[in-house]
């Protein structure tokens, strides 16, 4: 089975244009301890080339339309020393998931979240490429909701809606007693620990990822 940017390539390479714009679609898959919920943004269910089956958090907007509710934030890179917390509402869950996830820390804290991008043609249920392009994160802690809706019959039923609060994986790497990484702290470290002044190991941090060029010399 090809990876996601193989499968990627090869769509595109198919029609032998470069205009070609394939647009994807967002996925998240919380890995719960007894469970794990899958998520995408678009209608209905999915299944990827793994055979795994993904719920669509859809609903009736005001104009009648079936749209997808579901809205996972924008992530950002942890380089530049910054590590924001995100909030996912995962709007399919179902009763046990629920009840398991809200009266056990366990089941959520420190567990895994992953965001990825799924490509598959419109009206198609079966994705064309595995989930792919992800970004890792650990989930911190969880929220509850439950409401009832009445159906159009007249019955009533309950809704089961969480969110959970994660991190990119990779917070706190950078970290010492001093806060995050950065030029001046790396100088008072080796200062204090080692009795080197003006150390510049740090100084390529910020600018590097900026996308400057530093020239470092001994003297």
């Amino acid at each position: 089975m090809p990876g996601f940017y193989d499968a990627i390539d090869g769509l595109l390479d198919e029609t032998a244009k470069s205009d070609r714009q394939l647009v994807c679609r967002p996925t998240v898959e919380a890995h719960f301890l007894s469970s794990t919920v899958r998520i995408w943004g678009g209608i209905g269910p999915m299944i990827t080339p793994d055979g795994e089956r993904w719920h669509g958090w859809n609903a009736i907007n005001d104009g009648g339309d079936v749209v997808s509710f579901f809205q996972p934030p924008k992530l950002t890179d942890i380089r530049d020393g910054s590590s924001p917390l995100y909030e996912f509402t995962l709007g399919y869950v179902d009763e046990e998931t629920y009840h398991k996830t809200r009266d056990l820390e366990e089941e959520v804290k420190g567990r895994l979240l992953v965001c990825s991008s799924v490509y598959l043609e419109e009206g198609k249920t079966r994705a064309a490429t595995p989930p792919g392009d992800s970004w890792r994160l650990r989930m911190k802690q969880s929220r509850f909701s439950e409401k009832i809706t009445k159906d159009e019959d007249g019955g009533h039923r309950r809704l089961y809606s969480m969110s959970v609060i994660a991190k990119n994986i990779n917070e706190g790497r950078s970290m010492t007693q001093f806060g995050i990484m950065n030029d001046a702290g790396q100088r008072a470290r080796s200062l204090e620990m080692f009795g080197v002044a003006d150390d510049a190991y740090a100084q390529f941090v910020v600018a590097y990822i900026n996308g400057k060029h530093l020239n470092i010399s001994d003297s």
